[in-house]
């Protein structure tokens, strides 16, 4: 079993939006069926982000929601901002994908 950590805007959803990106919901829910550990990490939060309600805190679980996963399945971290620099004593891998890539 692994950790997969997401972000949500540009990765999950189509960037500025709720909307799934093609084949997200399948994708988690293999990771899920697999026993694997989902995290979806987010500037979305209590920061004022870009002037726009619709990045507040009360539309990440609306995102989640919309990604057909239980939000108490889930790990979110909010207020999260960019870069995101991971360190690990074993076992880490990088996949950058492009903003609104499709999952198939």
């Amino acid at each position: 079993m692994a950790v997969h950590i997401f972000d949500l805007d540009g990765t999950l959803v189509k960037h500025g939006t709720n909307d799934p990106l093609p084949g997200a919901v399948e994708m988690l829910r293999k990771l899920k069926d697999a026993g694997d550990t989902i995290v979806i990490i987010t500037r979305r939060g209590d920061k004022e982000f870009e002037g726009s309600p619709k990045y507040g805190k009360g539309t990440i679980l609306n995102a989640i929601r919309r990604l057909d996963l239980n939000p108490y399945q889930v790990q979110v971290v909010m207020d999260c901002d960019s870069p995101r620099i991971l360190y690990n004593d074993e076992g880490c891998e990088a996949v950058k994908r492009e903003t609104n890539q499709g999952w198939e």
